[in-house]
């Protein structure tokens, strides 16, 4: 984005309510410009310019609106018209809201933006019919029914420019599914399964949907042979039968539905087609995504707006005022763009970054949108298109477009390091999205891995790569965990980010762009995955590293998740706990007892029984009320963990920035903190990541206790 000279309080610049009473005709409102973006930029720099989004942007109050309209601004009057219609006006309080006129440099529309309670509301304004006024431009209005002919009208329309002329978007005939729905026409009343062995090349459209609680119908070993006679379609999920619709409409024979063409009972059948997946989205001719249903048992076909957050109360709302000029009267309307799908954006706040559809709050999806060469999406507000070279929407506003992952798509990334930045971002995403089975984490991006892989030729290792393993190793939570253990079943070794339930933040701000300096070195990586499915689950994994260690002790602070970690009795940081930890006492390689910090595992060896809370770690005290049991001894409590709890510091290394160049360098040193593993003798497995900031010249905790500090090698399961 480039930025032209915002101008600040106190800058110099006369205030815009002094520069409106009384202006000729002849001259443009100085406060709106008459929505017109050169005359903008020859009159003013308090404004910035977004090239990607082809937009300058005005900042006003509803006090500036005011004033302009009071001395006859009739732009600036509907204005606030609309933002009174929408509730977006804050009268007596001017601070509360910003106002943002997003003024067109193309042929776009004009926007206004309002903050409200922490989140941004967008507002396009447009004309009914065929008559432009003051630059404000017509647009059809949004479909509520996406079988009819206009909606039709926009999918074929899109799908004939990006197979006549997006390169980009060229697919050569590439392996087909295992199996394929063949649709029939319009009006048949069977589908039916077929193998596609004896199919060289054929079109076919792939769905993404939710399932939710509703696929009673699915191809299952007993089955098969049934669906491949014939499927009934009113026994069909309501999803399905509006896929099947559609399919027909488009005049494409084929179909592929995850329920119905994966034996879903076949292990060998889920992880060989699970590990095709990049393959399956990439060659559709068209990947539908259901994204306003939370449900296989709900339509898309139709528009139907729920409020499901705050913002949601303004969709469906359409303001709407006759304007008259010299050529007439006109209708002019308003609405709300939904910042969903197209229009998202990454939210610094974590209670309004969860996506407000049902279809991009789960994990499965993900890849599913982005391997997916065209992406027709059917949200709760209008049909969005993706493709490898574009991206429309029935409102036509480029309002955060490709913003969430970059303006490549995965596809065309050339570069190891953009790869890699690109995962990061990606397991940001994926990480705060719904689950049924934690262990599926690594299948449900698998297809994205296998891309990866082919462009950056790295090992790959439960989530992580072998030749970006210094940054990879560098995830945190988002938010403290909760009290409650984590879900039985193995998901991936401790120093995968895949091993914990929630938000994880790789710091992408720094990670990947600042430069990074190693104190430790990985030395080798391993994980164990299945043959089949080498990128899905892993069994189990270790990771040895060599580098500067310290013991220290944990202690819970006030608040719940975050812990102190001390050494030699200093206060050095507080670390967000990867989950919920436990207190144990393990046997050492001599045979002496040692207590340590470690993750909760409902299914740890050894006697459980609860430590004395006010022995303040005492060992000796420890070894009297424990039983050994082989060579490891638990005494735990999931949601108690004792006062001092005995944990390992090993440094990773430290990112290096200055606010400018007369400022004095800051070192963020990664620390990893880690226990001794009951499951794993003589083995680590983390516990948290904390970051520790020194100031260049200022003596610090961790330079203090330098000198107690050993270069050792460990491995981390």
């Amino acid at each position: 984005m480039q930025e032209c000279n915002v101008s600040q309080p106190g800058s110099g610049l006369v205030s815009l309510d002094s520069l409106i009473p009384p202006r000729p005709k002849s001259q443009p409102c100085p406060c709106c410009f008459d929505l017109d973006a050169p005359t903008a930029l020859q009159n003013t720099n308090d404004l910035a310019w977004s090239q990607s989004e082809s937009v300058i942007r005005l900042s006003r109050s509803r006090r500036n609106l005011e004033s302009s309209a009071r001395y006859g601004c009739p732009i600036c009057s509907v204005l606030l018209e609309v933002l009174m219609f929408f509730g977006l006006d804050s009268p007596g309080d001017d601070r509360a809201r910003n106002i943002e006129l997003r003024v067109p440099t193309d042929s776009g529309n004009v926007e206004i933006s309002v903050d409200v309670y922490y989140m941004e509301v967008y507002v396009q304004l447009y004309m009914s019919h065929q008559k432009s006024w003051n630059r404000i431009r017509p647009l059809p209005d949004l479909s509520t029914d996406y079988l009819s002919e206009e909606s039709l009208s926009f999918i074929k329309s899109h799908l004939q420019t990006c197979l006549a002329s997006h390169r980009l978007c060229c697919q050569g005939d590439g392996s087909l599914p295992a199996r394929l729905l063949e649709v029939g026409h319009r009006g048949d009343s069977h589908i039916r399964l077929i193998d596609t062995d004896s199919v060289s090349s054929a079109r076919y459209i792939a769905l993404s949907y939710c399932w939710g609680n509703a696929i009673t119908v699915r191809t299952t070993l007993a089955s098969l042979e049934d669906m491949q006679s014939g499927i009934d379609v009113s026994m069909l999920p309501q999803v399905y039968v509006d896929a099947i619709a559609l399919t027909r409409e488009l005049g494409i024979q084929y179909l592929w539905v995850d329920a119905l063409c994966i034996i879903q009972d076949s292990i060998e059948d889920w992880e060989a087609e699970s590990a095709n997946m990049s393959d399956i989205y990439a060659g559709a001719y068209l990947t539908i995504a259901a994204a306003s249903s939370g449900s296989a048992d709900r339509t898309v076909l139709r528009r139907h707006p729920r409020a499901e957050s705050y913002a949601d109360q303004y969709y469906g709302r359409v303001f709407t005022k006759r304007v008259a000029d010299e050529e007439g009267a006109h209708m002019l309307k308003a609405r709300v763009i939904p910042e969903v799908g197209v229009h998202s954006k990454w939210q610094d706040r974590s209670d309004e970054r969860i996506p407000r559809e049902p279809w991009s709050r789960r994990t499965w999806t993900l890849q599913e949108q982005l391997l997916s060469t065209r992406l027709l999406s059917f949200s709760t507000a209008e049909m969005q298109w993706t493709c490898l070279e574009a991206v429309a929407c029935e409102c036509r506003s480029q309002l955060n477009h490709r913003r969430l992952f970059g303006p490549n798509p995965v596809s065309q990334i050339t570069r190891p390091a953009d790869a890699f930045r690109f995962w990061h971002k990606l397991i940001e995403n994926c990480s705060d999205r719904d689950l049924t089975d934690a262990r599926d984490k690594l299948t449900a991006i698998s297809g994205i891995a296998a891309i990866l892989h082919r462009k950056t030729r790295s090992r790959y290792a439960a989530g992580l790569w072998a030749d970006n393993i210094d940054a990879d190793l560098l995830w945190r939570r988002a938010h403290p965990t909760t009290t409650e253990p984590p879900r039985p079943g193995y998901v991936a070794p401790s120093f995968s980010w895949a091993s914990v339930e929630g938000e994880v933040d790789y710091c992408c701000f720094k990670n990947g762009k600042l430069p990074y300096h190693k104190s430790a070195s990985v030395e080798a990586v391993e994980t164990v995955a299945s043959r089949n499915a080498p990128l899905g689950r892993v069994e189990g994994g270790r990771l040895t590293i060599r580098g500067p260690l310290i013991q220290g002790c944990m202690e819970e602070s006030s608040r719940p998740g975050v812990y102190v970690v001390r050494l030699c009795q200093m206060r050095l940081v507080e670390v967000l706990a990867d989950g919920v930890l436990q207190q144990v006492v393990v046997a050492g390689p001599d045979g002496s007892l040692e207590t340590t910090v470690c993750r909760w595992s409902p299914s740890g060896s050894g006697s459980t029984q609860n430590l004395s809370t006010d022995t303040e770690g005492d060992p000796g005290t420890e070894e009297e009320e424990v039983e050994a049991t082989g060579q490891i001894l638990i005494a735990a409590k999931p949601d108690v963990a004792g006062p001092r709890m005995r944990c390992w510091v090993m440094r990773l290394g430290y990112f290096s920035s200055a606010s400018d160049l007369a400022s004095p360098q800051i070192r963020d040193h990664e620390l990893l903190i880690l226990g001794k593993s009951p499951r794993s003798p003589g083995n680590f497995e983390r516990v948290g990541l904390a970051t520790y900031p020194v100031k260049e010249g200022r003596s610090s905790v961790l330079e203090e206790v330098s000198e107690q500090e050993h270069i050792a090698t460990i491995t981390i399961v």
